[in-house]
C-alpha cells in the first residue's frame, strides 16, 4: 500500500513539474535583449464574449550604439532603414484567454517618424500577421487570415525610425470585439518638436528685445 501511495505521489509531483515547466516556457522571451530599452507587460481585457489575456514583449534596439544586438546578434533581418528598431511580440495566454487576437496597434504614431513597418519570423513558429501598415496615427498589425489563438504567439512585429522612444498607448482586439486601448506602457517613436519650439520662442523673444 505504501508503495502505491509513493508511486501516486511521485506521479502527482511529475505532473505538477510538467505543468510548471509548460507555464514557465510561456514566459521565456524570444526577442533578443536590448541594452537600450526592453520590457514586458501583461494584458487582461474584457470583450463581449469573454476575456483576452496574455502578454506583450517589447524592445527598442539602437543599431548605432549596439549594432550586433538585434541585426547581427539576433540574426533577424529588419524592414527598411532607421537607427532604432521597435519590436513587439504578442503572446495569448493558453490557460485563461478565451479569445483570439485579431489586431494589435500602437497608437499616437507620428507617421513621418517611421521609416517602415513589417514583421519577421520568430524562432518558434509564431503567427504571421496578414498585414502591417500605418493609418491615421496608428501602427497596425492585422491577423485576419491567421488569428493568434490561446497558446499561440505572433511573429516579431517591427517598426524602424530615426527617433528614440517615448511611452505610448496600444490597442489589442479580438474578432468583432470592442476592446479599449490600454494606457502608457508601450514604446513608440517620439516626435522631436521641443527643440524647434524652443528655438522659435528664443528667436521671437530676441526680436522683441531688439
Amino acid at each position: 500500500m505504501k508503495k502505491h501511495v509513493g508511486i501516486y505521489i511521485s506521479s502527482v509531483v511529475l505532473v505538477a513539474a510538467l505543468l510548471c515547466a509548460e507555464a514557465a516556457a510561456t514566459l521565456v522571451p524570444m526577442l533578443p535583449e536590448s541594452s537600450h530599452y526592453d520590457g514586458r507587460l501583461f494584458y487582461d481585457l474584457p470583450s463581449g464574449d469573454g476575456f483576452l489575456r496574455g502578454r506583450i514583449d517589447f524592445a527598442v534596439y539602437d543599431t548605432e550604439l549596439y549594432p550586433d544586438e538585434y541585426v547581427g546578434g539576433g540574426g533577424y533581418p529588419v524592414p527598411g532603414d532607421g537607427r532604432y528598431i521597435y519590436a513587439y511580440q504578442i503572446f495569448n495566454d493558453y490557460e485563461s484567454s478565451d479569445m483570439a487576437v485579431e489586431v494589435f496597434a500602437i497608437l499616437g504614431i507620428a507617421e513621418e517618424t517611421v521609416h517602415s513597418i513589417g514583421s519577421e519570423a520568430d524562432p518558434e513558429s509564431g503567427i504571421e500577421p496578414t498585414d502591417a501598415y500605418l493609418d491615421a496615427g496608428e501602427g497596425v498589425w492585422q491577423f485576419q487570415d491567421a488569428l493568434v489563438y490561446a497558446g499561440d504567439h505572433s511573429y516579431f512585429l517591427l517598426m524602424t525610425s530615426d527617433n528614440d522612444w517615448v511611452e505610448g498607448n496600444y490597442r489589442i482586439e479580438a474578432p468583432e470585439s470592442d476592446i479599449l486601448p490600454a494606457p502608457n506602457t508601450i514604446p513608440e517613436p517620439s516626435l522631436i518638436i521641443l527643440f524647434g519650439g524652443g528655438f522659435l520662442f528664443a528667436f521671437a523673444t530676441g526680436r522683441r528685445r531688439n
